[in-house]
């Protein structure tokens, strides 16, 4: 059951993903629509973790759960749905030549200059971009930043999920 409830979450949140980036790639999504996107897809994908805990509790558990059994669900659905989405990153980096991180730097330093930023900001700013397509070459980095993207938002909905659902028999 969590199993299914992750590849589920996994699939809409890996699913938007892959979404956002071709609006981004087809300049129809901007670097300050782009978070609300992501995030609103994040919420839909982990509703499932609310019906994965309920499942749990209404069909395997005879109607209760405790609060700690429930977090424990829904944070296996978040760690889940967090790999596949990992997964997709990474596949979707790799396939396109890891070109991303060019381009967002790109239009974060345009944006700034557009804004008005002093030369300053702007050079500032790139050197926080190099450092970042530094750290962002490593593979074992690459995925835990990505990861830092989607488990504290699986982490918000499993707890609470849990709260919500949880009852004693």
């Amino acid at each position: 059951m969590v199993i299914r409830y992750g590849l589920i979450s996994g699939a809409v949140a890996g699913g938007g993903l892959l979404l956002s980036m071709l609006l981004f790639k087809l300049k129809m999504l901007s670097l300050d629509y782009g978070a609300l996107f992501g995030y609103t897809v994040q919420l839909i994908a982990f509703t499932a973790i609310f019906f994965g805990i309920k499942k749990y509790r209404d069909d395997v558990n005879n109607g209760s759960v405790t609060f700690g059994k429930a977090l424990g669900i829904g944070l296996l659905i978040a760690l889940i749905a967090g790999i596949i989405y990992c997964i997709t990153w990474e596949i979707y980096f790799q396939a396109t030549d890891q070109q991303f991180i060019h381009e967002y730097s790109a239009m974060y330093l345009e944006k700034l200059k557009s804004a008005g930023a002093s030369d300053a900001e702007i050079l500032a700013a790139n050197a926080e971009m190099d450092m970042f397509r530094d750290m962002y070459r490593s593979t074992v980095t690459r995925f835990l930043l990505t990861l830092a993207e989607i488990f504290p938002t699986g982490l918000l909905i499993s707890l609470i999920s849990s709260a919500i659902l949880r009852r004693k028999k």
